[in-house]
């Protein structure tokens, strides 16, 4: 009768070449370390290592830096402006009458030996107008000339006011008759009127001559 002590022992044997066998039969690859690995115990590649295995994910891009603010561009400057419009000088002010102006009556007539026609019809003509700045004035004249025409004489006489207050003017005019402007008329030279005029104010008097040629 064999020893039992023997027979285990070989069954165990026969087992564990069994899973020797069977292990053995499993790819290599499996249990082997990558050729190209020089040092198969070494660390493992992280994924931010340069040898990053395969299955890591893509890293993130890095956000782009944002662009520097530049400066604005200085504005164009004209290399010369327009010239402003030539402005018209100013008018001067006409100077303001004196005191003095304003105190002696005023006396404008025509000029000597103007020639001046008379109207037809109302037969009259201006002799002078005056102004009195400061009044009362008196006007003085002759109510009734004397004159020729043709060498024959006519009567004319002087219509206007004869006293004005201050600030008034007064228009002196020569009344001819009719026969005086049928005269005129037929005359072959024009005949000359002449009249004196004084004009007194509170402060002052002037004396004036008219002299006219009739038409």
């Amino acid at each position: 009768m064999p020893e039992p002590s023997r027979t285990r022992p070989r069954s165990i044997a026969a087992l564990l070449s069994l899973v020797v066998v069977g292990i053995a039969g499993v790819p290599a690859v499996a249990f082997a370390a990558p050729a190209d690995d020089p040092d198969p115990g070494g660390p493992v590649p992280a994924c931010g290592d340069v040898e990053a295995p395969p299955d890591c994910p893509e890293p993130e891009p890095e956000p782009e830096p944002e662009p520097e603010p530049q400066p604005e561009p200085p504005l164009p400057v004209p290399e010369s402006l327009p010239a402003p419009p030539a402005l018209a000088p100013p008018v001067p002010a006409p100077p303001a009458p004196s005191a003095a102006a304003h105190v002696v009556p005023r006396l404008s007539i025509p000029a000597r030996g103007t020639a001046v026609r008379a109207n037809r019809t109302t037969g009259r003509l201006t002799l002078a107008r005056v102004t009195c700045w400061q009044g009362p004035c008196t006007i003085t004249a002759r109510r009734r000339i004397g004159v020729r025409i043709d060498g024959k004489r006519y009567v004319a006489r002087v219509l206007g006011a004869r006293r004005t207050r201050t600030g008034q003017t007064s228009v002196l005019r020569l009344q001819l008759t009719r026969a005086a402007l049928r005269g005129l008329d037929r005359a072959a030279a024009p005949a000359q009127v002449e009249v004196e005029l004084t004009v007194e104010s509170p402060t002052s008097t002037v004396d004036q001559t008219v002299l006219l040629t009739l038409r």
